[in-house]
Formats: C-alpha cells, sequence, structure tokens
C-alpha cells in the first residue's frame, strides 16, 4: 500500500520482499490505511488491483474501487482449461478518472506484489502519495 510521508504510520519497506517494494518505498498496513481513509475520506482513495473476479468472489473494503492491473483470460483445449494474465493497458488511465496526483492512494492487492507494479506505474505517471 502506498502512503503519503508519515513517519509515524510508516513500514520499514527493507523488510518486504523485493517484490513488494515500490520506487516511491511508501507503505502502511491494512490498520493504518484504514485509519487514514476514515480521517480523510474524500482525499484517500483505496485502489485493489486484483482482478474483478478476485474483487466479487474473494471480498474487497467497502469503499475500494477495483481497478485491475491484470485481466485472467481463460480457455478450455483439449478437456482442460488454461489461463494467463493479460495486463490492463488502461490501469493508470482508469485511476486518473477517479483520482488525481494529489489525492494520497492506498494501493492493495492479495499479498503485496501486484499493488507494488499497480504504485510503480501510477509514480510514473506522477501520482507521489
Amino acid at each position: 500500500m502506498a502512503l503519503k510521508q508519515n513517519p509515524a504510520a510508516a513500514v520499514d519497506g527493507s523488510k518486504l520482499h523485493k517484490m513488494k517494494q515500490t520506487t516511491l518505498g511508501l507503505y502502511v498496513t491494512a490498520a493504518q490505511a484504514y485509519e487514514m481513509w476514515k480521517a480523510a475520506p474524500d482525499k484517500v482513495k483505496v485502489i485493489d488491483v486484483r482482478t474483478p473476479e478476485e474483487f466479487a468472489f474473494v471480498g474487497h473494503p467497502e469503499m475500494a474501487w477495483n481497478m485491475p492491473l491484470a485481466f485472467v483470460s481463460y480457455q478450455r483445449t483439449g478437456g482442460k482449461f488454461t489461463y494467463a494474465p493479460q495486463p490492463n493497458a488502461a490501469f493508470v488511465a482508469q485511476v486518473k478518472e477517479i483520482a488525481k496526483p494529489s489525492d494520497i492512494l492506498l494501493v492493495t492487492c492479495r499479498s503485496g506484489g501486484r499493488s507494488a507494479m499497480g504504485v510503480n506505474q501510477l509514480a510514473a505517471a506522477g501520482f507521489t502519495k
């Protein structure tokens, strides 16, 4: 999860797996993210980058926006199913529809890897909080 610089709320990113680290180096716990959203719901956006299936069937925070980093395509061949992720080329544009670069974005997924990739894409597009 990305976070505005706040030393009291920061999580030590150096202890995270390399795949879960972001270019911004800003991290919070789920409890800290909820408190941040509760304190400023108009300025703090919760972006869930999981697939629509995960968002719908596994569950999500009520205030979260589903902006998938990738979609899953399914194929059935010879009686077996195969699937593969397809990147969401519109990810950054979709986030820009609901958030401004001055907003605080809390980006979440199942385990942190996809949210780190999402944060990195958003940082490259000018989001810094």
